[in-house]
């Protein structure tokens, strides 16, 4: 499994016994996203967008969260490829706040829920504590 400081330098091996994976464009933003998860002692892995559909693919249990960039059409459009592909983890976005109107779009692509940047991180630890105990 990489961690967030090897995101980018090669790809990722299946994280099938992480509990989130965190997908990102940005190492920079994945790097911050995952040290909120290891300080919660949570077991994480990185990779990049273009990866999601294989780290998911190996009988991952875990969440997904998915790290927005500024092109917020990209993660709709990698959550409707994720659920046409059959996979069903749960999916948590972290985006710009970019209007109902994209809040919409996100959730109707198949992503459980989203979070706007910037955000607390306790309440990031929060929110991923309840998609947790929920799988």
């Amino acid at each position: 499994m990489l961690s967030y400081a090897q995101m980018g330098e090669q790809r990722a091996a299946p994280p099938a016994a992480a509990q989130v994976v965190v997908a990102s464009q940005h190492a920079e933003w994945a790097s911050t996203v995952c040290k909120v998860f290891e300080e919660l002692k949570l077991d994480v892995a990185a990779c990049n967008e273009e990866e999601i559909g294989e780290v998911v693919g190996f009988g991952f249990q875990g969440l997904l969260v998915l790290v927005q960039g500024p092109k917020r059409e990209s993660a709709a459009e990698r959550v409707k490829i994720l659920r046409q592909s059959g996979k069903r983890c749960p999916v948590l976005i972290l985006c710009a706040d970019n209007g109902p109107e994209a809040a919409a779009e996100l959730l109707e692509a198949g992503a459980d829920d989203y979070i706007i940047k910037p955000f607390d991180p306790y309440d990031l630890g929060e929110q991923v504590s309840r998609f947790l105990q929920k799988s």
